[in-house]
């Protein structure tokens, strides 16, 4: 029998040696806790999915971009070797990956860095594999999954930085799956879903940071999932929703920065839904509605902020709604191929035509808002005969000043008044001569009524203070 004998100094060193190597285990680990592949990852067949976990052993929060798009040589039908990742620092993308059923080897996948792209994957059923996502940082684009009927699966997510854009999903009929999502740092965009018929469970969204672009979804009969949505600060575009027939859902709303522009909508008849909204940053543009018929929804509206423009809505009637709009907040106006409007005499209209600098394309409507003349014309309140010999006449117009008034006879009891658009009376005086200057220096600009009354008669005319 063999007898070894270890000193205690052999016993010591061993020992150093298996404590070095946990270390280094140890480190290793906690380097890969913080992060794996700085540069990235990209997967193109099945195969390199399935060896995710031999190669890159403890990887589980990548620090680069991810993306997993079939090459068309190995295709890529799950993701179940991907189920150790927990976090993507960068942007993960999955896309053009024409046999992907599965997506739920994604299951412990909490947050996304940067932009979360599902495109044009043909074969996933549903999104159930991401229901451990929490957190997007960046944009979440869901864009031509043909077979998706609603985004359950997302059930946890309550924040995207960026932009939500859902789009071209054929056979997407709800959003049910977003009832958590609370914030988007951007702009919403739901383009071109077909069938989509219900938006309700957006309702945990009270604000955007970008444009709201709702567009060509058919189905889709009504928008109440946006009712707690008070501001846009973007631009606000509803447009080719076949369906739609009043714009409730968006009864919150009171404030859009950008552009808004409701254009296309084929069924829609009224405005109901508009009635909170106070301030448009760059323009109200309402076109082509071919159902529309009131505008009084907006009555609330006190600033339009660039141009206003009504244009190819054939049963829209009267401008009546748009009265409170404040002539300074425009900066043009474009009413046309409006095949029924006949009243377009509204304040807002009339104090804009009266501005000097006023940009103006009115045409093609009905008899009485066929041109600017005509509107000009309805702008002035006739409410008695004119007598054809007792003309008079005002000049200059505009003026900033003064305007001479002057009279073809001089009548006992003739009366000089002068009205703002509104009917108040601004300036009276007796006429005792035939020829009067009227000092209007302390007039508001815009256009201004005058009226020559005598015992059985009244001229009207007009002049524009600048």
């Amino acid at each position: 029998m063999r007898i070894y004998v270890i000193s205690s100094i052999q016993i010591i060193k061993e020992m150093k040696k298996i404590l070095t190597f946990l270390f280094a285990i140890q480190i290793m680990s906690f380097a890969m806790a913080q992060g794996c592949l700085p540069e990235g990852i990209t997967f193109h067949t099945q195969a390199q999915i399935n060896s995710f976990a031999l190669n890159y052993p403890g990887c589980n929060t990548i620090i680069g971009n991810v993306l997993i798009s079939d090459d068309g040589s190995d295709n890529i039908t799950n993701l179940d070797s991907l189920a150790v990742l927990n976090d993507v620092k960068g942007d993960l993308i999955i896309s053009e990956n024409y046999d992907l059923i599965d997506i739920s080897g994604l299951h412990n996948l909490r947050y996304v860095g940067g932009d979360f792209s599902i495109m044009f994957n043909y074969q996933i059923s549903g999104l159930q594999g991401l229901i451990g996502i929490d957190s997007i940082g960046g944009n979440l684009f869901i864009e031509t999954c043909n077979v998706i009927p609603d985004l359950e699966g997302l059930n946890n997510l309550s924040r995207i930085g960026g932009n939500l854009s859902i789009i071209w999903n054929s056979n997407l009929t709800s959003l049910n799956g977003l009832g958590n999502l609370k914030y988007i740092g951007g702009g919403l965009t739901l383009e071109t879903n077909i069938l989509l018929t219900d938006i309700s469970s957006l309702t945990g969204l009270t604000s955007l940071n970008g444009d709201l672009f709702i567009f060509g979804n058919n189905s889709l009969p009504s928008l109440t999932g946006l009712i707690s949505i008070t501001s846009i600060e973007g631009n606000f575009m509803i447009g080719f929703n076949e369906s739609l027939t009043n714009l409730s859902g968006l009864d919150s709303l009171f404030y859009v920065s950008g552009e808004f522009e409701i254009d296309d909508n084929y069924s829609l008849i009224s405005l109901a839904g508009l009635g909170a909204i106070t301030n448009i940053g760059a323009g109200l543009v309402i076109n082509n509605n071919n159902s529309l018929t009131s505008l009084t929804a907006l009555d609330s509206l006190k600033s339009a902020g660039g141009l206003l423009g009504i244009s190819g809505n054939s049963f829209l009637s009267s401008l009546a709604g748009l009265d409170h709009i404040h002539a300074g907040s425009i900066t043009g106006l474009l009413i046309s191929n409006n095949g029924s409007l006949s009243t377009c005499e509204v304040k807002s209209v009339c104090d804009y035509l009266a501005s000097t600098n006023a940009t103006v394309d009115i045409s093609n409507n009905s008899a009485g808002c066929n041109s600017r003349q005509e509107v000009e014309e309805a702008c002035h309140p006739l409410s008695t005969e004119l007598m054809e010999d007792s003309r008079f006449s005002i000049y200059p117009s505009p003026a900033s000043t003064f305007i001479t008034i002057e009279t073809s006879s001089i009548l006992d009891n003739n009366k000089l008044l002068i009205l703002d658009l509104t009917g108040q009376e601004v300036y009276c005086q007796q006429i005792d001569r035939s020829r009067m200057l009227i000092n209007i220096n302390q007039l508001p600009v815009g256009m201004y009524l005058v009226k020559v009354i005598g015992n059985t008669t009244v001229q009207i005319g007009n002049f524009i203070k600048e």
